[in-house]
């Protein structure tokens, strides 16, 4: 029985082996991680490593597409609450560089944490790389939608561009089992770090049965993961060209709507994106609602937007009852109106008031020596200024908002 154990032992070691060479070939980095079971897993180890009680993380909102694990109801959350939000620019589907760099300045952050779940366009890495260098800022990478488009070099290389390492999931672009990665070119000191804090600090038996499908998944990536990304890119643009022509609220199209596997659409003419989906659902299509940037947390539970993988397959007629006739009440029209609503909310009563996930100051408290810039916030609490194009909303119930379809 020990000789038997010993033999599966040596070729689970092998076969894990086996993954880590070949997936530091495909990301050309030095050190790879795979023993995580989900993306969120591999952000654990990393964000302890990072983050501690005090410490401002930068990261990207909700609205502006950033994931919930990236906020004060996830991941993040464990180590600090002073969480501050990525300026966007006036579309609200990029990074406004030049407004990060001048707040970053302001509230010293310990880390900036880049990828979003609504990931249309590349991040900034290049240009926040030098700037993170200088002041010893860790630049992570949340990769886990666009795994796959790294892998064949047709979105961006984000530790080539300067980014410390990447954290994701193999199970979206990248189509593998469901796992997680850490890849990274980082010291040997400070990746035996990371790697105590994936084993054993949060894994401990990390589901063998799907790492053999997931070395299969990389010999594939290996053999024609550029075209798959290519293709899957040019269905996206051709989708939204098509769904903008038919008069659909495509977002981005004056940036060419999307430069990876997603689309965001308005559907709010369409009840919502909760109702969108629903319905959609019946129609054999999945999709994901989304709050769009800048709109209002408390919409969370029926946003205004869903987004669209352009590789998800659709059969089957249609069903009756689409569209919906009602349409979501948008944020500047009161309660109380004549503005019809989803009916079910009618049953379910007012919304939960939710923000980013982040805690919310006192008016006129500062963060000390930040003057201005500290304006609504206080000391050891995030900081959240309109003036930077971000809007904290109202406070969250700590259970956080109600995502669907995201799974890491």
């Amino acid at each position: 029985m020990h000789r038997i154990r010993s033999l599966q032992a040596s070729r689970t070691n092998e076969v894990e082996d086996r993954i880590k060479k070949n997936l530091k070939s495909l990301f050309r980095c030095r050190q790879v991680e795979v023993r995580p079971i989900s993306g969120t897993v591999a952000n654990d180890p990393v964000f302890s490593r990072y983050l501690g009680p005090g410490d401002v993380v930068m990261v990207n909102s909700t609205p502006g597409g950033g994931h919930i694990s990236h906020h004060h109801a996830g991941s993040v959350g464990k180590y600090t609450h002073n969480i501050v939000d990525f300026p966007l620019t006036s579309d609200g589907y990029r990074m406004d560089v030049e407004r990060t760099l001048e707040l970053a300045r302001a509230v010293a952050p310990k880390a900036m944490i880049l990828g979003k779940s609504l990931f249309l366009f590349p991040e900034p890495v290049r240009e926040l790389a030098g700037f993170c260098r200088e002041r010893h800022i860790a630049l992570l990478y949340d990769g886990a939608h666009v795994l796959g488009l790294i892998a064949g070099h047709e979105f961006q290389d984000p530790l080539e561009e300067g980014a410390l390492l990447i954290t994701a999931s193999t199970h979206k672009t990248f189509f593998g089992s469901q796992r997680g990665v850490i890849l990274s070119n980082a010291g040997e000191n400070e990746w035996r770090k990371i790697d105590k804090g994936a084993f054993p600090g949060s894994s401990s038996n990390h589901h063998l049965d799907t790492l053999v499908s997931l070395a299969i998944a990389t010999y594939e990536m290996m053999e024609f993961g550029q075209a798959y990304a290519r293709q899957t890119i040019a269905n996206a643009k051709a989708l939204g060209a098509g769904l903008h022509a038919l008069g659909f609220k495509v977002q981005a199209a004056e940036l060419g709507f999307t430069e990876s596997h997603q689309l965001a659409l308005d559907v709010c003419e369409f009840g919502g994106g909760d109702e969108v989906a629903r319905h959609l659902k019946d129609n054999n299509i999945i999709l994901n609602m989304n709050l769009l940037p800048f709109e209002p947390l408390d919409r969370v539970t029926n946003p205004a937007g869903g987004s669209r993988r352009s590789n998800t397959p659709s059969t089957g007629p249609p069903q009756p009852g689409w569209p919906p006739t009602w349409r979501c009440r948008r944020s500047e029209e009161a309660p109380g109106t004549d503005q019809p609503q989803d009916p079910r909310s009618r049953d379910r009563g007012p919304l939960p008031r939710q923000d980013h996930g982040h805690p919310q100051p006192e008016p006129g408290e500062l963060i000390p020596g930040l003057g201005d810039y500290g304006r609504g916030a206080r000391a050891a609490r995030p900081l959240h200024d309109r003036e930077w194009g971000f809007d904290p909303g109202p406070r969250r119930q700590e259970h956080g908002p109600r995502r669907t379809r995201d799974h890491r």
